[in-house]
């Protein structure tokens, strides 16, 4: 799997999460996600250090409007 092939599938799972409607919700309550997504380089020392960019890049998602994927 490609990094643009892990962003695609992070998207899709947005759009989806963002169709849903709750059985018994009111009309106007949606859900929203926003996803981090980062791709395992020599750089990163250890899995810890893909976690943190993963993260990284969810946070700022959520600082740009949520409900959006961010490539970090």
């Amino acid at each position: 799997t490609t990094l643009a092939d892990a962003e695609r599938m992070a998207e899709r799972l947005r759009s989806d999460v963002e169709s849903a409607r709750l059985d018994g919700a009111a009309e106007d309550a949606h859900l929203s996600a926003s996803f981090g997504v980062v791709e395992l380089t020599a750089a990163d020392p250890d899995s810890e250090s893909l976690l943190k960019r993963a993260d990284d890049a969810l946070y700022r998602a959520k600082r740009e409007g949520r409900n959006r994927v961010v490539v970090g």
